[in-house]
């Protein structure tokens, strides 16, 4: 048998922009850093088509912005 521990992460949205246009990403806090992110799949979506820029180019972009919002 062993133990195991779990941790809640603190969870919040940012907004951010990507080339004009809002992306949602929600992020998960553990001791005052970032240690997950992920973009609103649907914004993200809207963005790349209303950009055409690519999907994971969009992702990437909002991961960036959020990491530094």
């Amino acid at each position: 048998t062993s133990t195991v521990s779990r941790h809640v992460l603190e969870r919040d949205w940012a907004e951010v922009d990507v080339a004009g246009v809002p992306v949602r990403v929600k992020r998960g806090w553990h001791r005052g850093r970032i240690v997950t992110a992920a973009p609103e799949y649907d914004d993200a979506r809207r963005a790349a088509e209303e950009t055409g820029l690519p999907l994971k180019e969009v992702f990437d972009r909002a991961l960036g912005a959020a990491d530094s919002s």
